[in-house]
């Protein structure tokens, strides 16, 4: 494998399809990567999913070094975000509506990215970009 395709194929890692031509740093990458390091260290310490607590502690960590580098002599930007996720889960149930049911109820209560243990899930896709940006009036 030369460079350049380990380059992309790390990108992808972090981010998704075409991730080395979306605009991410490397820092980017390699904080990501390391995400995901810490939620499989701790899956296998705790021997279950990642918990909210656990990725929680994770957000706020990185919202502290966010923090740290802000100045406030920054002008001031609103950015939109879009996140999409394709999750697969394990569901018995007696028929096939039900269990869509099921699945349905579980995206509701849950709200994605985590689902409990039970469902056994499966991330098959995951892609997010910023949509756009604009200047806030600082004044």
């Amino acid at each position: 494998m030369r460079t350049k395709e380990f380059r992309e194929a790390i990108y992808e890692l972090a981010f998704g399809d075409n991730a080395i031509n979306r605009g991410f740093s490397e820092e980017e990458v390699i904080a990501t990567i390391k995400g995901f390091a810490h939620d499989s260290w701790v899956a296998e310490e705790l021997d279950h999913e990642p918990s909210h607590s656990a990725r929680e502690h994770w957000n706020a960590n990185k919202a502290a070094e966010i923090e740290e580098q802000e100045d406030h002599n920054m002008e001031t930007y609103r950015v939109g975000i879009h996140f999409e996720e394709g999750v697969v889960l394990t569901i018995k149930a007696e028929s096939k509506e039900a269990a869509e049911k099921i699945a349905m109820d579980a995206i509701e209560e849950c709200g994605g990215t985590e689902y409990p243990k039970k469902f056994n899930q499966d991330g098959v896709h995951r892609e997010f970009c910023v949509t756009h940006t604009e200047e806030q009036d600082n004044g």
